[in-house]
């Protein structure tokens, strides 16, 4: 597994970032405002294995992401679970946190599961970056005519 997204609401953001590093012994890694805070769990080396969404509609499992060995992986282990039924939910892309490769589907179950592939190695030297603002959610994307409204032809 690759990382955890957990969506909180928004009054609980401070007391859910101590309980995971005052109790568990994370370290927030990039803190973005109003989005989340991302974390890092003791003895790994994953820019995040943690993300508090700040939710001020839901709590719950936001996503579960397996990381998967390169790029390739990301592609065809989407391309396996649509063949068997699942729904896309954001197509192939790179973040801007984590600077991960993903590709996000919908879970039969509910919530959403990412594959991931590159992401970040950071160690302890690493400081805990403060984004006023929410950075872009990707670097990249591939979009697709369907992202758009279509010529008439």
């Amino acid at each position: 597994m690759c990382h955890v997204a957990l969506n909180i609401a928004k009054e609980g953001k401070e007391e859910a970032v101590a309980f995971y590093t005052d109790l568990l012994g994370f370290r927030p890694t990039d803190v973005v405002e109003p989005m989340g805070v991302f974390m890092q769990a003791p003895g790994d080396d994953d820019q995040h294995t943690m993300l508090l969404c700040h939710r001020p509609d839901r709590a719950g499992v936001n996503h579960i992401a397996y990381e998967v060995p390169g790029f390739d992986d990301v592609i065809e282990g989407g391309n396996f679970m649509i063949e068997r039924g699942w729904r896309e939910a954001r197509k192939l892309g790179r973040h801007t946190i984590g600077s991960n490769v993903f590709r996000f589907l919908h879970a039969p179950c509910g919530g959403r599961v990412e594959y991931a592939a590159d992401m970040d190695r950071v160690d302890d030297t690493y400081e805990t970056r403060v984004h006023e603002r929410t950075p872009p959610h990707h670097i990249w994307a591939l979009r697709t005519n369907r992202d758009q409204d279509a010529p008439a032809s």
